[in-house]
């Protein structure tokens, strides 16, 4: 599984993704930030960009797969049966009952 789909599996999809700034020279550098909002939670991520022999090439993702890196919580794991419930009663020692031997 792929960094950005385990961050959609631990903290919810992103539901917005808002361009709050840019630095930088914008030939050979570059730093876009944007409000991003997971669940209920809204945390800034910011991208840093720079050419690499004339070709843009991502220096940095920030908390964009990250989220934890940008203070949200990381969530916690919810705890999975071992055993599927039965409609079959049983006692405590597992007799259903006394049994009959029938010849």
């Amino acid at each position: 599984m792929s960094q950005s789909n385990q961050a959609d599996t631990d903290y919810g999809k992103v539901t917005s993704a808002v361009a709050t700034g840019r630095a930088g020279d914008m030939t050979k550098t570059a730093q876009f930030t944007y409000a991003v909002t997971r669940g209920n939670h809204t945390y800034t991520v910011t991208l840093a960009l720079s050419t690499h022999s004339g070709t843009w090439g991502i220096d940095d993702l920030g908390a964009a797969i990250d989220p934890a890196s940008a203070g949200v919580p990381t969530p916690t794991p919810t705890a999975t049966p071992l055993e599927s419930p039965t409609t079959t009663p049983t006692s405590p020692t597992g007799d259903i009952g006394m049994r009959r031997n029938v010849a």
